[in-house]
Formats: C-alpha cells, sequence, structure tokens
C-alpha cells in the first residue's frame, strides 16, 4: 500500500489557569473516481477527560464540495467555571481564546479562487493572528513548544468537471529561534483520473505507521490490503475506500487499547465520513448526529 504521511506532527499545549487546550485528531483522504473521500474519528482530549462527539469535519460553502479539518491544537477554551464536570457538553458553548476550525471556514468562505498551494500557505499566514492573540492569554506556549506545530489545517476539494480531487495542507508552530508564531511544512496534491491512488493519513499519521500498522496490524486488514498505489484514481471506487478508511480508524481505536498514543491524546468514536463528489455540497456517508 501507498501511504502519504505529511511529515507534520502536533503537541498538547500548555494548560494554565485561564487556558483549556482540545488535542488528538486522525484524518484519512483518499481520491477516487466517485471523488474523495474524507474520514475522521471523534475522540478530542480536553483536560483529563475524553470527548467522543467532536465534529472534526468542518464543511465548507464554496462552489465545489470541500472540507477542512485541523488536527493538533486547534481550538482553545477558557477554563470553565468551578465545579464543571461534563466537559464535553461544556465546550459547546464554552468561550474561546483560539479557534482554527471557525476561522478557516470563515476564511475559505469568503475567497473564491481554487484550492491551490498559494491559497494554503495564505490561509496558514492569515491564522497566524489567532495564536498571537493566544499568547495574551497563554504566554509560555512559545518556549514551552517552540519548533513543534501546534496544528496543521488541511483542506480538500473535487472538481467534478474534470475528475480532479484536491487536497492542501499547512502547519503552523512558534519559531525555535524567536517564539513568533509561523508557517511550516505545506504541501499540495492534485489527482487526476489517470494518477495512482494514495492514502494521505494527517494528524496522528505517525500513530499509525508505528503501532496501528505493527501492533494493531490484525484489525487493520481491510485497510492493509486496499491498496491504492496500485492503481489508478478512476479505477477505485469510493466505496472501497469508505470501507478502508472506516476499518483504519477502527483499528486505531482498537490499537489505542493496546498502546496509548503521546501526549495524552486519544483515537475513537464514531467515525465521520463524507464524499467530496458530483454534488455542490459534501456527501455524508457516516455521520453522527449533534
Amino acid at each position: 500500500m501507498v501511504a502519504a504521511t505529511l511529515l507534520i506532527n502536533t503537541v498538547s499545549l500548555p494548560e494554565d489557569a485561564r487556558t483549556l487546550a482540545s488535542r488528538g485528531t486522525l484524518v484519512s483522504i483518499s481520491p477516487t473516481r466517485d471523488g474523495v473521500v474524507v474520514a475522521a474519528d471523534s475522540r478530542s482530549a480536553i483536560g483529563n477527560q475524553f470527548c467522543d462527539q467532536t465534529h472534526k469535519l468542518v464543511e465548507v460553502s464554496r462552489s465545489k464540495p470541500t472540507v477542512v479539518a485541523v488536527p493538533g491544537i486547534g481550538i482553545v477554551y477558557a477554563k470553565p467555571p468551578a465545579g464543571t464536570t461534563d466537559l464535553c457538553s461544556w465546550i459547546k458553548s464554552g468561550k474561546r481564546f483560539m479557534d482554527i476550525e471557525r476561522f478557516s471556514k470563515n476564511w475559505l468562505e469568503s475567497r473564491s479562487q481554487e484550492l491551490s498551494s498559494e491559497l494554503i500557505v495564505r490561509l496558514g499566514t492569515d491564522s497566524l493572528a489567532q495564536m498571537r492573540e493566544l499568547v495574551k492569554v497563554s504566554p509560555d506556549a512559545p518556549r514551552a513548544y517552540a519548533g513543534n506545530n501546534l496544528y496543521t489545517i488541511a483542506a480538500a476539494t473535487y472538481d467534478a468537471g474534470s475528475g480532479s480531487a484536491l487536497v492542501a495542507v499547512v502547519g503552523v508552530r512558534f519559531s525555535p529561534t524567536t517564539g513568533a508564531p509561523e508557517i511550516t511544512d505545506h504541501m499540495f496534491w492534485r489527482f487526476d483520473p489517470t494518477d495512482r491512488g494514495e492514502v494521505i493519513n494527517l494528524g496522528l499519521f505517525d500513530y499509525v505507521t508505528d503501532h496501528v500498522l505493527r501492533e494493531g496490524r490484525a484489525f487493520a486488514a481491510e485497510f492493509i490490503s486496499y491498496r491504492p498505489g496500485n492503481r489508478l484514481v478512476k479505477e477505485i471506487s469510493s466505496d472501497e475506500a469508505v470501507s478502508a478508511l472506516s476499518n483504519l480508524m477502527d483499528a486505531a481505536n482498537r490499537t489505542t487499547r493496546i498502546i496509548a498514543p503521546p501526549g495524552g491524546a486519544g483515537i475513537g468514536g464514531p467515525t465521520d465520513l463524507v464524499l467530496l463528489g458530483a454534488a455542490k455540497t459534501p456527501k455524508r456517508i457516516h455521520w453522527k448526529s449533534s
């Protein structure tokens, strides 16, 4: 199986008296002849709890079906009132010091340009203002995590006219030399029908290669046999991709019971899975209720 893994890892934010961060995400993307299949888990680590009803695929209203995801520390909340025990309910309305998911959705919806390497770099650069605001309430963040990515922004879309899948990703960190927010790796893929298939894993991608495909290999048989790199995109059905990526998410969840992901993150909960295809909006293949 040929699987592209973006070399961007994420870290945990040092929580203090004023902040509470949501962390952890596994996103998997695969182009098919029917469009782009995108899957994400639902488990977010918040404080010392796991919340399994998080929607990590954010639908974006554009001329072509588009979703965005933000693996890593994309949302930082104000600490809840004393006595709050159900963080999973509280975060639905809790105050946010930083929200890269909402920012990215609004930013993309305000622009008509086709998804490209240049556009994702501009999005990443404009998101740095959110990090500067975060530093005002969490001043130790640049020093504690300089050099490591805080979050990545991933966007995917599909052009039904050409049958092309577009995927763009940019990472953001605090500079190891100055402590200032900056973008890091940025990558862009275009898959035409005659290109080789692929799987792009984002977020906790290294947990997949280091553990799911090793200790959890028995759980991931369907994903391992998918092998999109051995075929052209036009030869791969969306049903195959849906089944394979669903199996990956389940295998990752089951593997966490053997070996915990780093930094207290988790992978699990219901899998949200969409097809970006001929319809103007993403088609929800698997989608949990709010």
